[in-house]
């Protein structure tokens, strides 16, 4: 897991030379294959800081991260990824707080992530994604 993590500023130099907004499929996947190992191998904190050194937590690299932990029940990640988006004022797409919803404890989190999602769009597709 360590030589795939060695590899971020490899990745971090190729997406910042690209003038896309959004990476390519095979970059996103990249990404997901790489949250993926990180989560196997409890390493997630040490990816996230390395994706922040970076500056490559940005939307769809935290939308990985947070999808993977809520598919995996890791809440105590998922909360942190949360965090870090917010400490960073990072938007999260209508596909991790899709996420945030599904995992929610109580009612009001629940709401609560409902109500940070309509702000963003309409929520029916909020709603399908979080079913």
């Amino acid at each position: 897991c360590e030589a795939a993590i060695a590899c971020v500023p490899g990745l971090a130099s190729v997406l910042k030379s690209s003038n896309r907004a959004t990476p390519s499929v095979a970059y996103t996947h990249l990404v997901q294959q790489l949250v993926r190992l990180a989560a196997d191998k409890d390493a997630l904190p040490r990816l996230l800081q390395e994706l922040r050194t970076y500056d490559l937590l940005n939307t769809w690299v935290l939308e990985s991260v947070i999808t993977e932990c809520s598919q995996r029940g890791d809440m105590e990640h998922l909360e942190q990824s949360v965090q870090l988006a917010r400490a960073q004022g990072t938007e999260l797409t209508s596909t991790a707080l899709s996420a945030l919803i599904r995992v929610t404890r109580t009612a009001d989190d629940a709401l609560s992530s409902f109500k940070d999602a309509v702000g963003q769009g309409p929520p029916v597709a909020v709603l399908v994604l979080a079913l």
